[in-house]
Order: structure tokens, then sequence, then C-alpha cells
């Protein structure tokens, strides 16, 4: 009785830690990324790169896009908070370094919303 009842302790404890971590953390690809103004036409780039949420609230980019022929990179590391469906990157002066809401979450993808003044943005990730 007494290895039923620690085993299952082992079991319940095992669960509501790992019901904790956020399932944002790990590696995602940047199938797209939308940034435009409201009432104007907006730019769309795909395959853009990936971004590594780690669970102790730490980032890496590693974004590489052509623009207007210029190439841009960036591969700066970042902190990152999640409170539902908001996610917070800061560091650097990275496009992707603001406040996002998460619009839809379906296994394996997610797509975020940003607005700052009529600036508006999306992300699409793939895990």
């Amino acid at each position: 009785m007494k290895k039923v009842l620690r085993f299952t302790t082992i079991i319940v404890i095992l669960a509501v830690f790992s019901s904790c971590s956020s399932k944002l953390t790990g590696t995602w690809k940047i199938a797209s990324y939308e940034e435009g103004v409201v009432g104007e036409p907006s730019v769309t780039m795909t395959n853009i790169g990936s971004i590594t949420f780690e669970k102790n609230g730490s980032g890496t980019k590693a974004v590489t896009f052509s623009l207007m022929g210029a190439a841009m990179e960036d591969n700066e590391p970042f902190t990152w908070k999640q409170a539902g469906i908001s996610v917070l990157i800061e560091g650097g002066e990275s496009e992707l370094s603001k406040a996002w809401v998460i619009s839809s979450k379906k296994k394996g993808s997610q797509t975020w919303h940003s607005t700052e003044n009529n600036k508006v943005q999306t992300l699409i990730l793939i895990k």
C-alpha cells in the first residue's frame, strides 16, 4: 500500500510541475512575419528564421531576411514573460521586442499580433 501511495504521489507531483511549464518553451520556426500600417498595403516575409524560448525566461533569435534588397539579421538574445495570451519580449532594438497577443493557438503553431500606433504586426510560429 505504501508503494502505491508513494508512486501516486510522485505521479501527481510530476503532473503538477509539467502543467506549470509553458507550452511556449522550445524553438519555433518563424513561418511568416507581416508588418503594415492601417489603410496601406503590408509587407510579408516568410521563413525568416527561428526563435527559441528557454524555461528560465531567456531566449535567442536567429532571423535573417532581405528587405528592399538589404540583408537584415537579428540574432539578439532576449528575455520573455508570458501571462495568459500575452507575451512580452524584451531586449535590443529588434522588431520582435515588444508586447504580443497570441490570437490563435493550435497544436504546433501559434499566430501572434502586435499593434503600435497604427502599425500592425503579425507573426506565425510553427514548432
